[in-house]
């Protein structure tokens, strides 16, 4: 069952033992699989800008502080990490969704 974050239109939910499954909108976006250290965004994260600033709330509680910045440079190269995380930018949906 998926939580509220914060009081913003957006909900996270475990999605397994170890990955943080966020939404945004009724739109998964994002995983935070904290084993293999993997953040993976889905083809919606980048649809508006208060779902940029949702991502940025959720990542800097679960990973540090993180800026819009870093998710624009991760965008453009996603080898450079983020926070110690790999970053992977998936064209497909997440499994069961």
């Amino acid at each position: 069952m998926y939580r509220q974050f914060r009081k913003m239109q957006a909900y996270w939910d475990w999605a397994s033992e170890y990955v943080l499954r966020f939404k945004s909108y009724e739109s998964v976006v994002m995983d935070i699989n904290d084993f293999q250290r993997v953040i993976t965004f889905y083809p919606q994260w980048h649809y508006s800008q208060s779902t940029i600033k949702q991502i940025k709330a959720f990542l800097e509680e679960h990973v540090g502080y993180v800026t819009t910045s870093d998710l624009h440079k991760c965008r453009k190269n996603p080898d450079i990490g983020l926070r110690g995380y790999s970053v992977v930018f998936s064209n497909d949906f997440p499994y069961g969704y």
